[in-house]
């Protein structure tokens, strides 16, 4: 008897993977044509793209899928040409064949023209302390042969600390010129709170908790994983753990394509601090699209006394961390201080990009960017 009910147990756990399945299989698609150019955005950090690299099909084109997507190559708000043609930021869009309108999905990569040489450091030796709670970033553009008429107007310098762009630095003029160096260093925008080394957690399997899950239980229709209940750090004493700098991996331990094989997963979140009145509290890395809004947003559930925030995403491993934004921030910048703390060791992730608009153009040029580490 026994036997028998597991069995119909089997069956309809079987049964309800297959609805699943069918459920999520138009986001499937979608994953299809969206990963190659995630992988763009995620690689632009290890490799220089060029205009050649675009093949004819990504220029500015429709295209339709044998699923009835579309998906075309956009440029960002307010520029006008293809990536094809001049290189820079650009993005590809899926659109539904019903509604061409409404975009479903979209993924932003840069364009490297390779023109000029940037080089740079993050330390932790800055114009506010030494080995305290900050990193400063200093770097320099050679020109080589590029042509610059004026670097103080025409050079825009973009930095950007692990994929964050709430507290990402625009910078429209260097601190000076030295022979064919353009320099940047001892700018109090180039500062950066230092933060702390990234959380994580893996569900590659749901047969058996993973690095940081506490249990993983099948309820409805769907695997659930409940992460260990997280704590502060700011109050800790810094901890090294290698991490991906706020990236995540998807994988399935058995899956030949974790892209396509790996299932949905609701992930469930917890976080025992005190309720914070001026602030709220959010789960911030790439999981969340380093974004501010109301799905990556914890609540405090009186009950428990925690934060709890369940998230719906697929098998693999994660970085993540607990951001405070103040309320009624015009322009929302996650805070490390409260709960994640700052640490002058932490190793970040700080990219620098270098655009050049001439004058009369319409368009800013990617022409060098470089990666730095902090702490290494």
């Amino acid at each position: 008897m026994q036997r028998r009910l597991a069995t119909i147990d089997a069956a309809r756990q079987r049964v309800c993977r297959w609805f699943q399945h069918c459920q999520c299989r138009r986001l499937r698609l979608l994953e299809q044509h969206i990963h190659s150019l995630c992988q763009l955005s995620h690689n632009h950090t290890q490799r220089q793209y060029r205009a050649t690299d675009i093949g004819p099909e990504q220029r500015g084109e429709d295209h339709e899928a044998e699923d009835g997507f579309l998906w075309r190559e956009e440029e960002r708000p307010g520029d006008v040409h293809s990536a094809g043609q001049i290189p820079g930021e650009a993005g590809h869009r899926v659109r539904d064949e019903s509604d061409p309108d409404e975009t479903l999905l979209q993924a932003r990569f840069c364009v490297d023209e390779a023109q000029v040489t940037v080089t740079g450091e993050a330390t932790s030796r800055t114009d506010l302390g030494v080995n305290d709670i900050f990193q400063q970033v200093n770097f320099s553009v050679a020109q080589n042969q590029y042509k610059i008429t004026d670097p103080f107007s025409e050079l825009i310098a973009v930095v950007e600390q692990n994929g964050r762009t709430d507290n990402s630095v625009t910078l429209r003029n260097p601190q000076r010129i030295q022979a064919s160096q353009i320099i940047y260093e001892h700018l109090p925008q180039l500062i950066f709170k230092s933060g702390n080394e990234f959380r994580r957690f893996e569900t590659v399997r749901t047969n058996y908790p993973g690095m940081h899950i506490d249990s993983t239980r099948y309820i409805g229709n769907s695997y659930n994983a409940f992460l260990q209940v997280d704590e502060e750090r700011a109050s800790a004493s810094y901890l090294f753990d290698r991490t991906q700098n706020g990236r995540y991996c998807i994988d399935e331990y058995n899956s030949t394509d974790p892209n396509l094989g790996a299932d949905y997963i609701m992930t469930h979140f917890a976080l025992d601090v005190p309720q914070v009145m001026n602030a709220d509290i959010y789960i911030s890395g790439e999981l969340s699209l380093n974004h501010f809004d109301d799905s990556n947003k914890m609540e405090y559930n009186y009950d428990t006394g925690l934060y709890e925030k369940t998230l719906q995403l697929k098998q693999g491993s994660y970085n993540y961390q607990y951001l405070a934004v103040p309320h009624r921030s015009t322009t929302p910048i996650g805070d490390t201080s409260l709960i994640e703390g700052n640490h002058y060791e932490t190793i970040n992730e700080y990219v620098i990009k270098i655009y050049h608009h001439t004058p009369g153009s319409r368009a800013d040029r990617l022409i060098g960017s470089c990666v730095v580490y902090s702490g290494l």
